[in-house]
């Protein structure tokens, strides 16, 4: 049985993305801002881009690939935060 999705899924995994990651970033740079140390943030950042990438493989159905996307986008987008 074979799934197709439309543009409006595509979508909701885009913006998705990016609204995930934006927000990761804000959260993450006023962590970094308040003291938290550089190595704690880019191990948090590695632990849900793991977790993310691993649910995106499983991907049992659209919405396990949907949640996974938007869990490896903050952690993708940490990365400006805390530099």
């Amino acid at each position: 049985m074979q799934h197709h999705y439309g543009g409006i899924v595509m979508g909701i995994l885009l913006s998705g993305f990016a609204l995930s990651g934006a927000i990761a970033g804000i959260i993450l740079g006023y962590l970094n801002d308040i003291g938290i140390s550089l190595k704690r943030l880019v191990l948090i950042g590695l632990m849900f881009k793991i977790i993310g990438n691993l649910l995106y493989f499983i991907g049992i159905n659209i919405y396990i690939v949907v949640v996974s996307r938007l869990i490896a986008a903050g952690a993708w987008w940490s990365a400006p935060a805390v530099v």
